[in-house]
């Protein structure tokens, strides 16, 4: 087993570590969902990318490993704005999931039009599609930032995250092409700590402490606690 792939099959344990985290401690159940379906997304993907490098599993058709990597880019920009707008996402802004539509055209689309793996971010409409989620993943991360202050540590959180993902997503193949090297088909080493980013964010989406409800059949004067919190996102 080589570098890449021991870091890449560290990620992978991350990545279930994480979406286990995230299933157990978050109170958003339309949130953990997107969660989980993104932490899916790139664990099967850096799974793939083991066992094909490893020869546990027989050789992938090119469809279908770009079809992952489609899938992971458009995830992260759903998942991205899952975290911003919270549970009325679905409601709100329904076409957002529009971004799923192309995947699996495009994929269907590589084997006539030559589209590779290793070739997956030049300039053609596969690589424009897998840059545009990450543009639209890091845009929504900085209007939220300079939207609301009070959304600051947030963004700050889902910028390093997609910013990481460019990194090592584009850019690393870029240089990994000016270098000689072949780059890591269809796995993104930046995954774990994206995904980590995202979960810090996603489990801090409610962080003010909820007084209890009255018991039913007592009759109580609403009052304030010393724990209690009202804030205000008051725009001037």
């Amino acid at each position: 087993m080589n570098l890449s792939t021991a870091v890449v099959l560290g990620g992978v344990a991350v990545d279930g570590w994480l979406l286990g985290l995230v299933a157990i401690r978050g109170r958003r159940p339309w949130l953990q969902a997107t969660f989980a379906a993104c932490a899916l997304s790139f664990l099967v993907a850096g799974a793939s990318f083991v066992g094909r490098n490893e020869g546990l599993l027989p050789p992938v058709r090119e469809d279908v490993v770009l079809g992952l990597l489609l899938l992971t880019h458009a995830l992260t920009a759903i998942l991205v704005l899952g975290l911003i707008h919270g549970e009325a996402l679905p409601r709100q802004r329904a076409i957002t999931f529009l971004l799923l539509a192309p995947v699996p055209l495009l994929a269907s689309l590589a084997p006539a039009e030559g589209w590779t793996v290793a070739a997956a971010y030049e300039g053609n409409v596969l690589g424009g599609f897998l840059v545009l989620c990450l543009g639209v993943a890091l845009a929504e991360t900085i209007y939220a930032r300079h939207a609301s202050p009070m959304f600051a540590a947030h963004a700050f959180w889902m910028g390093v995250g997609v910013v990481s993902l460019i990194v090592a997503g584009p850019v690393y193949v870029y240089e990994l092409e000016l270098l000689g090297q072949a780059p890591l088909v269809g796995a993104n080493v930046a995954a774990p700590l994206a995904l980590a980013c995202f979960a810090r964010v996603a489990l801090l989406t409610d962080p003010y402490r909820i007084s209890p409800r009255p018991i039913r059949g007592r009759n109580a004067t609403a009052e304030l606690t010393t724990s209690d919190e009202i804030v205000f996102d008051e725009r001037r």
